[in-house]
């Protein structure tokens, strides 16, 4: 039995497919105004996910951010955060990935800052690092992994959430809104999109990241995975403050000229042009 199969003799009963055991229906919503989808309340865990999201290449046919305006300034917030919480972690120059970074804008900022940041995202061309992606991972190549917005769209937590903690990151740096007994009309479901398919609760979150050597931890922004015996296990244990003041100085000493923007400038530059003369960069 796989985790998309009913399980015998009970239709309102269906497998979670985080951790196996048996989740019951708990409402429908309509998804992408055509399907109408159960959702289902897993009674181990608590996480909330609808049935196997069968629809996943349609919602990600339509080009576009859509309704989620916040984009833009969620990879700013993200990056003001992030910036100062890595350097109170002792963060320097070790590699860091942003998986599913989508446009490539915090990973641009990331490395504008002074962090050796790549991104990864198999649905979308990073615009903003292209230079500075990869297609394919490999366990061990970070010290830090970045995921913000994405474990809610994984259709396949066990193995999709698994893939990114087996890669064996020290600290792994996420965002996602933990279920929590919300009901149908909760505004993280997003049915119109049809993206956001498994809804986790802190349980089920902690449960899954031991049985990978992580620890849960929660600052003011994000969660935290914290490898238990990694170069940031103390990650976490302290509040991290942002005075207002720092805020301008990390813009000032980014957006204008920096020497880490500065040494990239250059770095695609010579690609760029390499790519030209070979003839690599034609359509």
């Amino acid at each position: 039995m796989t985790a998309s199969d009913p399980l015998p003799g009970d239709d309102n009963v269906s497998p979670c497919r985080l951790c196996g055991e048996p989740a019951r229906h708990a409402f429908n919503r309509v998804i992408l105004e055509r399907h109408d989808t159960p959702y289902w309340e897993c009674s181990s865990c608590g996480s909330l996910q609808t049935s196997p999201p069968h629809w996943l290449e349609e919602a990600y046919a339509f080009r576009g951010v859509h309704i989620d305006v916040e984009q833009a300034s969620r990879g700013v917030r993200n990056w003001i955060c992030l910036a100062h919480y890595l350097r109170a972690y002792g963060v320097t120059r070790e590699r860091c990935l942003d998986f599913g970074g989508s446009s490539g804008l915090l990973t641009r900022l990331m490395r504008d800052s002074g962090f050796d940041f790549y991104c990864f995202d198999p649905y979308e061309m990073p615009r903003y690092a292209d230079y500075f992606s990869v297609g394919e991972l490999q366990p061990n190549e970070y010290s830090v992994i970045t995921a913000f917005e994405v474990f809610e769209h994984f259709p396949d937590p066990r193995s999709d959430l698994g893939r990114v903690l087996q890669l064996g990151a020290d600290l792994v740096v996420f965002t996602t809104l933990p279920y929590a007994g919300q009901g149908p009309d909760w505004d993280y479901l997003v049915p119109a999109s049809g993206q956001h398919v498994f809804f986790y609760t802190e349980k089920a979150l902690e449960r899954f990241g031991r049985q990978f050597g992580y620890t849960l931890r929660k600052t003011r922004a994000f969660h935290l995975y914290v490898r238990d015996d990694g170069a940031f296990a103390q990650a976490g244990h302290c509040v991290v403050e942002i005075p207002p003041a720092s805020v301008g100085a990390l813009l000032g000493a980014t957006c204008w000229d920096s020497a880490a923007t500065k040494q990239d400038t250059q770095y695609v530059r010579d690609r760029f042009l390499a790519e030209i003369r070979s003839g690599a960069g034609k359509a």
